[in-house]
């Protein structure tokens, strides 16, 4: 029964391994991060890039095609991952990785960006790094 169990095992996981998987809700967005508020779910996803955008849309299916809106450009000519945003206090906050040297992991520091009101899309500005 062992030996059925283990080569039943290993024609599912070459099946699980021979497949690529395609993200459904978007694109080319690694580490997403999603909020539902007042009726829209938002979107923020790393970049790669020293850009912050956001994606906004009524339904999660229909998130994909919602346009990309620019909330942040960060200074350095860093690059930006695994943002996460939370709504405190009346204010986002959001949160994410940025290395001022991509060669030099060392460097890699949290940010934080504090909304202007009570829009995810912000505006935002600088609030602290750790």
């Amino acid at each position: 029964m062992k030996c059925i169990f283990i080569a039943a095992f290993f024609v599912v996981w070459s099946q699980i391994e021979a497949n690529t998987f395609t993200n459904p809700i978007a694109l080319n967005s690694p580490d997403p991060w999603m909020q539902y508020y007042k009726g829209y779910y938002y979107l923020v996803a790393t970049t790669f890039s020293n850009h912050i955008y956001m994606r906004k849309s009524k339904t999660v299916s229909d998130i994909h095609s919602a346009k990309n809106v620019l909330v942040y450009t960060l200074n350095n000519t860093g690059n930006m991952w695994a943002p996460e945003f939370h709504f405190l206090n009346n204010k986002w906050y959001l949160y994410y990785a940025a290395a001022k040297d991509v060669k030099n992991i060392s460097s890699q520091r949290i940010h934080v960006l504090e909304s202007e009101g009570t829009d995810p899309l912000g505006p935002y500005h600088f609030k602290v790094e750790n």
